[in-house]
């Protein structure tokens, strides 16, 4: 299925399958994002403004289908949050 993620550093595509983790989500994330992006800071939320906000490794060993995400053009895109590396 194709995830729509938007991040402060844009919009990003990412190809994943309902059996895949959300620790898979984040390693593909990563390799796009910034190398100043402290990866242990990285959030998902299903609303811009914050909402329900997790971070990644916190659910990265459960499956992305266990949450209901489907394919882009049905699902709302998920906002992605994280702070610089210092």
């Amino acid at each position: 299925m194709l995830l729509r993620l938007r991040t402060p550093d844009g919009m990003f595509r990412l190809t994943l399958e309902k059996d895949d983790t959300f620790g898979d989500l984040g390693r593909q994330l990563l390799s796009k994002l910034p190398p100043t992006v402290d990866a242990k800071t990285i959030t998902l939320s299903n609303n811009f403004n914050g909402g329900d906000s997790k971070r990644i490794a916190e659910i990265a060993k459960f499956k992305i289908g266990q949450i209901g995400l489907r394919q882009a053009t049905t699902q709302p895109f998920v906002a992605i949050s994280g702070d610089t590396k210092r």
